[in-house]
């Protein structure tokens, strides 16, 4: 990927979420968030909507993600703290053992060449 072609996306997750949804309890918490190609935030990984990539939330207090080597363009991002059960060797649709996940917080992101945009749940 180019640099001049690409963009970043950062920010965080406050920890109300991580401290309120049911899905983030602690010991089974693995947070993470699906950016979507200009489309909503409405599956997993199961071939109809996949995100174009994903990045971890870890559980450190902080809650602070990255994703580097975007290209230009508008996306959807959503976070879960539920990606444990999202396998991309599997369909959601037709595998009751991947997911789907459940999405927190949707929302549209613009990325722009040369530039990282910043977005906190």
């Amino acid at each position: 990927m180019d640099d001049n072609t690409a963009g970043a996306l950062i920010g965080t997750v406050a920890s109300g979420i991580i401290t309120t949804d049911p899905d983030c309890d602690g010991v089974e918490y693995v947070g993470a968030v699906y950016v979507f190609d200009n489309g909503d935030a409405v599956d997993d990984l199961d071939g109809t909507a996949d995100p174009v990539t994903s990045a971890r939330v870890p559980n450190d207090g902080v809650y602070s993600y990255t994703v580097a080597f975007l290209p230009e363009g508008d996306y959807s991002i959503a976070f879960t703290c539920d990606a444990d059960i999202d396998d991309p060797e599997k369909d959601a649709d037709t595998d009751p053992t991947d997911g789907p996940v459940d999405f927190i917080g949707e929302a549209p992101v613009t990325i722009t060449a040369g530039k990282t945009t910043t977005h906190s749940f």
